[in-house]
């Protein structure tokens, strides 16, 4: 009889698109490969566009456009739903999606959580002090069976910060998802040749430095834009920032993009700019060295771990060693062959499918 695995409403009632999301869309579909599983979903309300352009997953809910109030609300929503279900037609194991401050099962069953970064404790500077986030994560870590961190640094701030037995922990990295055989083009308004940013730009992503190492250097004004990809349109502080720093608005684009634009703009850049004071994992930078663009990131917490050397490092607090160090993977076309060929050869150490059999070992330990 196969085992009921099941994955929680949590993340797909937050996330519209996002990493997290992915990574269980991505597994669930793999996990539910294996003869010894039978797998779903319970998101019965959620927002999640992975989930519903997955039609080979068991999904026990409802896709529905971005409601006007909170995703924590949504989340609340679901929950007794999500208890009901489970009560109704038990588990054998649940996997934890996010950080939920109470057990959304009473009846005991083995459950496994994943933690993708420690960033509101090193950095909480960043995130009001109302935000429940850090609490919530604790009560959900000291009551998980096992934990899975996304990179060896993310295991370390846990096993330092929340003093967790490393024995009840366990290593598993992401991957890419994006398909190097469905490229699309990019829109004709980015002018070329450009430095790709990808993702959020608040707080700890370091936007703002990066938009200061570019200022500093006159050479890279000169010769390059800068093409943000997601994160939403730029704020008026942003374009307030540019303006100050002496940028021509026209030289800071920010566009949304499919998986196909984004691939694209990977295959197009110069260069992946990849600033943040702290990654968890840090998919873009899989992304691109999978889809053969150079990165220039900084050298701090999971990223050294994550590509190795195939990447170019620098201080994210230091503004001209970050545009030195641009300037020096852009000037020379030794340097950029070189980062696109050990980029491709790192990109290839993580894969779903390595993810999926890594977290079916973790699954089956625990049954």
């Amino acid at each position: 009889m196969p085992a009921q695995i099941t994955y929680d409403h949590q993340i797909f009632a937050t996330q519209e698109y996002g990493g997290i999301s992915r990574y269980f869309v991505e597994l669930a579909t793999r996990i539910s490969q294996f003869a010894e599983f039978e797998v779903r979903v319970l998101a019965p309300i959620h927002v999640n566009r992975y989930l519903r352009d997955s039609p080979e997953l068991d999904v026990l809910g409802r896709y529905i456009r971005r409601p006007p109030f909170s995703s924590r609300i949504l989340r609340n929503l679901n929950a007794p739903l999500v208890a009901s279900i489970i009560r109704r037609t038990p588990t054998s194991l649940i996997h934890e999606t996010s950080f939920a401050a109470k057990q959304l099962i009473a009846q005991h069953v083995p459950v496994v959580l994943s933690v993708y970064d420690m960033i509101h404790e090193r950095y909480p500077g960043f995130f009001s002090r109302f935000d429940p986030a850090a609490k919530n994560k604790v009560k959900a870590v000291k009551r998980a069976d096992h934990i899975i961190c996304i990179s060896e640094s993310t295991r370390n701030d846990l096993i330092t910060l929340l003093k967790i037995d490393p024995a009840k922990t366990s290593v598993i990295h992401l991957a890419s998802s994006l398909d190097k055989t469905d490229v699309g083009s990019v829109p004709a308004a980015i002018p070329e040749p450009f430095i790709l940013y990808v993702g959020q730009r608040r707080g700890y992503k370091n936007f703002y430095r990066a938009l200061q190492a570019y200022s500093n250097s006159k050479w890279l004004r000169s010769n390059f834009s800068i093409v943000c990809c997601g994160g939403g349109k730029l704020a008026r502080s942003e374009r307030e920032s540019v303006r100050k720093l002496g940028i021509p608005s026209d030289r800071v684009i920010q566009v949304g993009c499919t998986d196909q634009d984004l691939a694209a703009l990977y295959v197009n850049a110069s260069l992946l700019l990849y600033p943040s004071l702290y990654e968890g994992f840090g998919i873009p930078l899989i992304e691109a060295m999978s889809m053969g663009c150079p990165v220039a990131c900084s050298n701090t917490s999971s990223m050294p771990e994550i590509a190795g050397p195939a990447a170019i490092y620098f201080n994210p607090t230091d503004v001209d060693d970050m545009a030195h160090t641009i300037e020096e993977a852009l000037e020379s076309a030794t340097v950029r062959e070189r980062m696109i060929t050990t980029g491709k050869d790192r990109a290839q150490r993580f894969s779903w499918d390595r993810c999926a059999e890594l977290t079916r070992s973790v699954y089956l330990n625990l049954l």
